[in-house]
């Protein structure tokens, strides 16, 4: 009896240990193949992410040429900008100037007459000054003549500066001479704003 028992005993010793090594095995087989997929799905990201970087490196050179024109002409724009900036300038001189001579041929009395027009601006800080020379047989078409002047946008600060007698031909008449400051003409500084030191005041 007890011999049968012994058997018995080792039989399911050994039936325990094939379950085991089954469970193992498949065990083994279940992590193998887990591997082999995660190997796989890194090697597709890798070839993907490689293919993408090939894409974009393929688009920068395609792009590179355009690139290189936007430099060139922000170059060529650079470049350029001073004389941009002058000929504005000159244009816009050019048209306050046509509406002075403008204002000029239609608010000029009758009784006087220019002789003379000139402009100094040594100071780009100051206006552009405008002198008017003249001739007239009166006084009152002086005064007349700064009152229309006055009337012109593009002057201010219109003054006489000169009025004497002087004669023309066999009469007696008057030399003048009125200035006036031309507007917009002046550089405009940019504007420096002081800091005030932080904390508070001592």
């Amino acid at each position: 009896m007890p011999l049968i028992n012994l058997i018995e005993e080792q039989r399911q010793i050994n039936q325990r240990a094939e379950r085991g090594t089954r469970i193992a095995f498949w065990a083994f087989l279940g992590s193998a193949a887990l591997g082999l997929i995660g190997s796989g799905s890194m090697l597709f990201l890798s070839e993907s992410m490689d293919s993408e970087i090939a894409r974009l490196q393929a688009k920068v050179q395609k792009l590179k040429p355009l690139r290189q024109k936007i430099d060139e002409h922000g170059a060529a724009l650079s470049e350029l900008y001073p004389r941009l900036t002058t000929l504005e300038d000159a244009h816009l001189m050019t048209d306050r100037w046509t509406r002075v001579l403008s204002h000029l041929s239609k608010n000029t009395p009758s009784e006087m007459w220019l002789t003379g027009l000139r402009s100094s601006g040594s100071d780009q800080s100051k206006p552009v000054q405008a002198t008017f020379q003249g001739l007239s047989n009166r006084l009152e078409p002086v005064g007349e003549f700064i009152l229309r002047l006055q009337g012109c946008e593009d002057l201010e600060t219109v003054t006489l500066k000169v009025a004497q007698e002087k004669m023309i031909g066999q009469a007696k008449g008057i030399e003048f001479e009125v200035t006036a400051s031309v507007q917009g003409t002046e550089l405009v500084q940019p504007k420096k704003t002081d800091k005030k030191p932080e904390g508070g005041s001592a």
